[in-house]
């Protein structure tokens, strides 16, 4: 029976009956089918490396706040600022600008949620779909500029111009706060 004992955050360390050492990356060791009697400790040791591996706590603040910043706006879309998105949906939208903005709103707040409470293995995709869906609404602000749409304190064309700058750093923010390494 092989003794396992946790050597570094890359490598666990193979005991055989001889006291031979035999170093090997985890993720061979967790393919190996011989494990029956110890996976409940090698379960253990992977969630405490992966734990002591979390992200830095910017990276978390930024997810965090990046998550509450998007479920504020999502209700913002259903209830107190609902005229001023109505204001960034462009004429060429099919549906209604006020259910485009409903719609916009369920998905802000759904995705802001999947940004705090993901799992980690899920955060990567999660950010990926959130810059997507930040790319997907910069259509929207750029119709608010060039229709000179008043909305949000954005009464000139000068201030709708600089915040069409603030779209990709959205984008860089969803994706930078939830990158795995």
């Amino acid at each position: 029976m092989n003794n396992f004992s946790y050597q570094s955050q890359l490598e666990l360390r193979l005991v055989n009956n001889r006291g031979q050492s035999l170093i090997r990356k985890r993720s061979r060791v967790i393919k190996l089918g011989n494990l029956q009697n110890d996976q409940t400790i090698l379960h253990r040791m992977m969630y405490l490396k992966k734990k002591a591996m979390d992200k830095s706590p910017m990276q978390k603040i930024a997810r965090v706040g990046l998550g509450a910043f998007l479920v504020v706006a999502g209700i913002g879309h259903l209830t107190f600022a609902r005229k001023e998105f109505q204001a960034q949906v462009p004429d060429w939208v099919p549906i209604s600008k006020d259910d485009t903005v409903v719609y916009s709103g369920f998905a802000e707040i759904a995705l802001g949620a999947a940004l705090i409470f993901a799992p980690a293995k899920q955060r990567s995709k999660v950010g990926k779909i959130a810059a997507a869906f930040f790319t997907a609404v910069f259509p929207g602000n750029i119709a608010q500029y060039k229709d000179h749409r008043d909305g949000f304190g954005l009464d000139t064309d000068g201030k709708r111009l600089a915040r069409l700058f603030f779209q990709p750093i959205l984008v860089a923010w969803a994706l930078k706060s939830t990158c795995k390494s």
